[in-house]
């Protein structure tokens, strides 16, 4: 190998050993952070239960995907309230061969005062015109493999802006009333995964930032609020 090749060589060696440790700085950077925001909420780091683990993994298990063990929860912390727990978590897919973070910082909320059927709801997008329809065509298709589509059409705003599919479809539209439809409808973006005495809400919005603090304070009145929606 001549002198020019050897120097190539090196440099991208060390441009792959500068790409690693920029990647760990900034997964501790995230790590601290989030850590920061969640003990400045009120919340403090705990080891979740293997059962805990296993039934937040099954609410947010995709359609096709691994089982439920081939999801881990990591920078998990909680807070304590009346009748349950608020759960702060990240949501990891390690059941391939990359590590795929599934939720950041979504927040899960066990209560025993509640009793939910199991059930999915998903936002639809906002855009208007062909491409509007066709990525809520997708999202609908994709919805569908969660479990049965259940329609709501005594609520046409909640239909317009969610997807609601459920292994329990009976039981959801029990639940899930007009009165509680028409709060649901006055938010947005969305996604809530609910079974027995758990649910789980986390935000599709690409612009939020997962570990500054106003967007997990968010994250938190959002589940507060579906937390007073579902009690009722």
């Amino acid at each position: 190998m001549d002198g020019f090749g050897l120097v190539l060589v090196i440099a991208v060696l060390a441009l792959f050993g500068l790409a690693i440790v920029w990647i760990i700085r900034s997964e501790r950077a995230g790590r601290s952070a989030r850590a920061r925001v969640s003990q400045a909420l009120g919340f403090a780091p705990f080891t979740p239960e293997p059962d805990l683990i296993r039934r937040i993994a099954e609410l947010h298990q995709r359609p096709g995907g691994p089982g439920s063990e081939g999801y881990r929860l990591e920078n998990v912390s909680r807070k304590r309230v009346v009748d349950g727990e608020v759960i702060l978590f990240d949501l990891i897919d390690a059941s391939g061969d990359d590590v795929n973070v599934a939720e950041t910082q979504a927040v899960g909320t066990r209560s025993s005062a509640l009793n939910l059927p199991a059930f999915a709801l998903f936002p639809k997008t906002d855009s208007v015109g062909p491409l509007g329809e066709m990525a809520n065509q997708v999202m609908s298709w994709l919805v569908a493999r969660f479990g049965d589509p259940v329609e709501f059409p005594q609520v046409p705003e909640f239909g317009q802006r969610y997807f609601v599919s459920s292994r329990d479809p009976e039981g959801t539209r029990r639940f899930l009333d007009e009165s509680r439809l028409r709060r649901l409808a006055s938010t947005r973006l969305l996604a809530i995964r609910a079974g027995g005495d758990l649910f789980t809400v986390s935000r599709i919005d690409r612009a939020a930032a997962p570990d500054r603090p106003e967007t997990i304070g968010q994250r938190l009145q959002d589940a507060h609020f579906v937390y007073t929606v579902f009690l009722d």
